[in-house]
């Protein structure tokens, strides 16, 4: 983390520091479930899987949390020091979205690299809105699962 990094984070408001928190914990409790529990165990906590893509349209105070719950969870990543993955920052992205009633959709994909591995990615959406995941995930992996 660099000292302009350091500078940024003390500016913040309090909102901010309790979103970043509040991301911090999800996080860590998403590499939890990844890393030491079976999934079966806890798919449930994701949602329900769905078949078809969500159409839902956003109003523009949804954006508006949709941008700063975002921004202040890759905050929280950057404090630790980036080290989850897709999975674990999607699942704590649509947890915190959907605990301020912001519909988004956590999809999981993979996709055959170069020399024959499968690559596994996830991604969240809201309707049309890629939220996070690349621009194109969902071209790039074959979906396998979506969860609403």
């Amino acid at each position: 983390m660099r000292l302009t990094d350091i500078k940024k984070i003390t500016r913040l408001s309090m909102s901010d520091y309790v979103l970043m928190a509040e991301g911090f914990v999800y996080l860590l409790i998403s590499n939890f479930l990844i890393y030491l529990l079976p999934m079966r165990w806890w798919v449930h906590w994701i949602g329900k899987a769905e078949e078809a893509e969500s159409n839902a349209l956003l109003t523009e105070t949804q954006k508006r949390k949709l941008v700063k719950v975002r921004k202040n969870l890759f905050r929280a990543n950057k404090l630790l020091l980036k080290s989850s993955r897709c999975f674990a920052l999607s699942l704590a992205l649509k947890k915190m979205l959907a605990r301020r009633g912001v519909p988004a959709s956590l999809y999981l994909g993979v996709n055959k690299a170069n020399e024959g591995n499968l690559q596994a990615h996830a991604w969240v959406k809201s309707g049309k809105i890629l939220i996070y995941g690349g621009k194109n995930a969902a071209e790039k992996y074959t979906r396998l699962v979506s969860f609403g």
